[in-house]
């Protein structure tokens, strides 16, 4: 066998060369030590309908997302954030490989956005394997607020019985005797028709469930016209509010049944093209332009002056109220992003002032706050409004009985 022999000053010089490196290595260590922890950046995937049918909810509350961050300089918590977006498409199965996406590529610590409810639903077990909280800024499925509640999942935006359930006591208080219902065929339709039931105290008389895509309603007014109901609720957001509002005052049955609904069936990204199709609309919402506070005030008059004087919506709404409380909380925690620990800061959030005026985390991690009633009105100063006519006071939801965590 040969072997090679090194020359005594070579072993000596590479010795000495090891040295230094370990002593570098030392020194960094130490300067790093001394100078306290290295936080390393804290990661966010937003996520929301983008495209397809709900694309215009996406997008708002996208708007909503961006300026929190803006007013935050960047930096949920005071850390350095980075944020992956992600666009569900309104669709369970793509919400999935989209949260496959963040988690394998972008390995974000915090999911914040969705619209649609069945998306909440899809992409929560798989956000609870791989350890990840999520904050629901609209999207509010019945079965997560009660016995499929789930320790990472929050509902910051609201419980979808809250908006059904406070036009449903509304449209009681008003007298209605008989309401027939009308909205989409899909999950959060079905509940928000379960929970103006549950508002009234009775059934509706009447339903009709129409599929995502449809904007004629024509054989579905004629059904209401032959009901002859005390009072009409449908919930519709997007385009399928427009042709809906628009079909509604003509076929003649505005001037025979009121229209109840929630805030996105006239909100400020749809109005105008309903024109005065709109008016006298009474609805139920989470929050409203005119709830007077400092943080809704700089909210909606900094979203005004970027969206050419336009209102916000309840998507935007929510969807900076959504980052604001993630915000609190991840001060509170110091910025430890350790899920069991930023968890418990989430629930109890003391930090936290919401545009929305007082709000509290139900048991179940759904948000309990004041439910708005709000009526389409116009003048010739501020064109179309949703005027503020009646709050409905700490309003919950009834699965949170059912919940397991407490």
């Amino acid at each position: 066998m040969k072997t090679t022999q090194q020359h005594p000053d070579r072993i000596a010089s590479e010795r000495k060369a090891r040295r230094g490196v370990w002593a570098a290595g030392v020194i960094v260590w130490l300067a790093g030590t001394l100078a306290g922890p290295v936080h390393a950046q804290f990661r966010v995937g937003f996520m929301g309908p983008m495209s397809g049918p709900l694309g215009i909810t996406g997008q708002e509350l996208k708007r909503g997302f961006d300026l929190a961050l803006e007013h935050l300089g960047g930096r949920i918590g005071g850390q350095d954030t980075v944020v992956s977006y992600a666009n569900d498409q309104g669709s369970p199965s793509i919400a999935v490989s989209e949260f496959a996406r963040l988690i394998d590529k972008d390995r974000i610590d915090v999911l914040v956005g969705i619209a649609a409810s069945n998306v909440a639903m899809a992409v929560s077990q798989p956000a609870a394997n791989a350890g990840v909280t999520v904050l629901l800024a609209h999207a509010g499925p019945n079965d997560l607020a009660g016995k499929g509640c789930m320790e990472n999942v929050f509902g910051i935006g609201h419980q979808n019985e809250q908006f059904g359930e406070a036009i449903g006591r509304y449209i009681k208080q008003a007298g209605a005797k008989s309401v027939f219902a009308m909205g989409l065929d899909y999950q959060a339709g079905w509940e928000m028709v379960d929970a103006v039931q549950a508002g009234l105290g009775a059934p509706v008389s009447g339903k009709a469930l129409t599929a995502m895509s449809q904007v004629d309603f024509a054989p579905e007014l004629a059904r209401v016209r032959e009901a002859k109901p005390d009072a009409l609720f449908a919930f519709y957001p997007g385009s399928a509010a427009v042709a809906f509002v628009r079909q509604y005052a003509g076929s003649g049955i505005k001037s025979q049944v009121p229209l109840y609904s929630v805030g996105a069936i006239a909100d400020s990204l749809v109005i105008r093209a309903q024109g005065d199709a709109a008016l006298g609309v009474v609805s139920a919402n989470t929050w409203n332009a005119n709830v007077r506070n400092s943080q809704n005030d700089r909210f909606t008059s900094e979203f005004r002056a970027k969206n050419a004087g336009r209102d916000p919506t309840t998507f935007s709404a929510q969807a900076y109220d959504t980052v604001m409380y993630l915000d609190a909380a991840l001060r509170q925690t110091q910025g430890a992003k350790d899920p069991k620990v930023l968890r418990a800061a989430l629930r109890d959030n003391k930090g936290f002032k919401s545009i929305r005026g007082t709000v509290k985390l139900n048991t179940n991690q759904f948000i309990i706050q004041d439910m708005v009633i709000q009526r389409v009105e116009k003048d010739e100063k501020n064109g179309f409004q949703q005027k503020l006519i009646a709050t409905i006071p700490a309003v919950g939801d009834r699965f949170a009985a059912d919940c397991r965590l407490k």
